[in-house]
């Protein structure tokens, strides 16, 4: 069981508990959420439909959701198990209204550099636009690392500044977040969704059927053309497409039908789309 409070399908954060929990190994409620992301996110997001109006994403270190509007989706919600995740994107949304390229780059610098991120120069000003709740945990959490720089650091992780113009633009308030493992997601869902990202998170379920599974479950959540989006680095993705669209063809009412391909350029990527 999770050391946490959960009402109506939302996590309610407590301190106590982020103190007593946040070493917990895996992935967990308080667990460390990365600073910037460690996948080539814009290869992968150029298989997102051109239209999309709602997108759904996985939040990790905030720039999943981010990309994904600059990509074009009008709409975007995101989950994670990790509240730091959730803290971390709400940093990074603030942060957009009230920095430049250059103190954005430094900030983001900065919080995986420093355990007290209540100090980092202009987080006073940022924190003012966070949750109560979130002003109170950054200050009660002060001498622990809430978020790390990923082992396998991507040189150009952080926005270039064109980019960064237009994530200024696209992104003008925080996004809907939800609070949930992969493989209860599709129960907070409340909506149909044109694009799905679900980043590398297969990697981490014990069997190819729980990931066939997971993908048979958002697949209700779908509209017709929606791409799911994925990518694997040890488990066969193709293998996993394969058999959610064999299990697809076989289902009695066979309302939707799905094809899969590798997406250019982005390595060990696939993306499900679904045709009918």
């Amino acid at each position: 069981m999770f050391a946490h409070v959960i009402k109506d399908n939302h996590m309610i954060p407590s301190i106590k508990q982020a103190k007593k929990n946040f070493f917990e190994r895996g992935f967990a409620p308080y667990s460390t959420a990365y600073v910037v992301t460690n996948e080539d996110l814009r290869n992968a997001l150029t298989c997102m439909p051109a239209d999309t109006n709602r997108a759904l994403t996985v939040t990790a270190s905030g720039d999943h959701p981010i990309f994904t509007q600059l990509y074009g989706a009008k709409y975007v919600d995101t989950f994670d198990i990790s509240f730091n995740a959730r803290l971390i994107m709400d940093i990074k949304t603030s942060a957009l209204s009230l920095l430049n390229h250059t103190e954005y780059c430094t900030l983001l610098k900065n919080l995986y550099t420093d355990n007290d991120i209540a100090r980092i120069k202009n987080m006073p000003q940022i924190m003012e636009k966070l949750t109560p709740f979130e002003q109170k945990y950054i200050n009660a959490m002060r001498g622990i690392n809430l978020f790390n720089k990923p082992l396998d650091y991507i040189s150009n992780s952080l926005p270039a500044e064109p980019e960064f113009e237009k994530m200024q633009q696209s992104v003008k308030k925080p996004f809907k977040f939800i609070f949930s493992d992969i493989q209860t997601l599709h129960k907070k869902l409340k909506r149909n969704y044109d694009f799905m990202h679900l980043s590398n998170i297969f990697d981490y379920l014990r069997t190819y059927q729980t990931c066939v599974e997971v993908l048979g479950s958002l697949a209700q959540y779908s509209n017709p053309g929606c791409k799911i989006c994925f990518t694997c680095f040890v488990k066969d993705a193709e293998a996993i497409c394969e058999k959610f669209i064999w299990e697809q063809e076989l289902s009695s009412d066979k309302k939707q039908v799905w094809m899969a391909n590798a997406v250019p350029k982005a390595d060990r990527t696939y993306v499900i789309q679904r045709i009918r």
